[in-house]
């Protein structure tokens, strides 16, 4: 099985950050028995994710998409993976669920 590793942020792409998110998730895939065949840092614009999905699927069975430690005003993954994908963003309430009891057993909130 082939695998990609998509990282993105405006920061990342521009230098000001390191990513060090990239190299630990190939080194993940790689222990689960995936070949990393592409790994790349990509802007937060719909039209670049796009363009680096289309080149993702071509190479990988499997891609991770991640960006920084957070949400920002311009992080955009979401929306443009739903529309490469041309599926539209759905709230699913147990994975909510999830990601609350995750955070309340590290004594953290959702929310700020």
């Amino acid at each position: 099985m082939t695998g990609a590793v998509v990282t993105v942020g405006d920061e990342l792409v521009q230098g000001l950050v390191l990513d060090t998110n990239a190299p630990y998730l190939e080194e993940k895939l790689l222990e689960l028995g995936f070949q990393p065949r592409l790994s790349a840092s990509v802007k937060d614009n719909q039209e670049d994710l796009c363009q680096i999905l289309g080149l993702a699927t071509l190479k990988a069975r499997v891609i991770l998409v991640c960006g920084g430690l957070g949400p920002t005003e311009d992080d955009l993954t979401r929306e443009a993976i739903a529309h490469f994908c041309n599926a539209p963003l759905e709230f699913h309430e147990g994975a909510w669920k999830w990601i609350q009891d995750r955070l309340a057993a590290r004594g953290r909130s959702p929310l700020p």
